[in-house]
């Protein structure tokens, strides 16, 4: 019986730890960049969601504004060290977010999900439950919905 309840233990411990493999498959599912096509935050004003770019390369991440929005030219708004859990429902991503502009460093919990072109992130000071911005349980301060592009 002992052992029966050791293996149960050691298999649900190790399923909850992604993988190399995991990891290295959910961030080639976002490498590369995505343009915002949705922004709500919840105490924030005077971001133009039109402007937003994310770009993923391996475990790092840039937010990155573009002025026109279809310019070559982009202004790095923040870079992120990204750690990802697809062990979860939603997936997980942690973020140490460094603002550029504000010279300062935060880290989010967050959650996301890619759908067909489409990533969704939704991140607070506590990991969100769902993708919604608000003030209630389980709801983020940043909700962004991105569309991966072809470039």
């Amino acid at each position: 019986m002992r052992y029966l309840i050791t293996l149960l233990f050691v298999v649900s411990v190790t399923a909850a730890e992604p993988t190399k493999e995991q990891t290295k498959e959910a961030a080639d599912s976002l490498r590369g960049a995505w343009r915002c096509e949705e922004l709500q935050v919840l105490r924030g004003e005077g971001l133009n969601f039109e402007d937003l770019e994310v770009v993923f390369r391996a475990e790092r991440c840039e937010f990155l504004v573009r002025r026109p929005k279809d310019s070559d030219e982009a202004t790095i708004a923040a870079t992120c060290d990204v750690q990802l859990d697809t062990t979860t429902t939603p997936n997980r991503m942690d973020l140490a977010l460094k603002l550029e502009l504000e010279d300062k460093s935060e880290k989010r919990l967050a959650i996301y999900k890619v759908e067909r072109g489409t990533l969704t992130i939704c991140w607070g000071q506590t990991r969100p439950t769902q993708f919604k911005c608000g003030d209630g349980a389980g709801e983020g301060s940043f909700l962004a919905v991105f569309k991966r592009v072809k470039r």
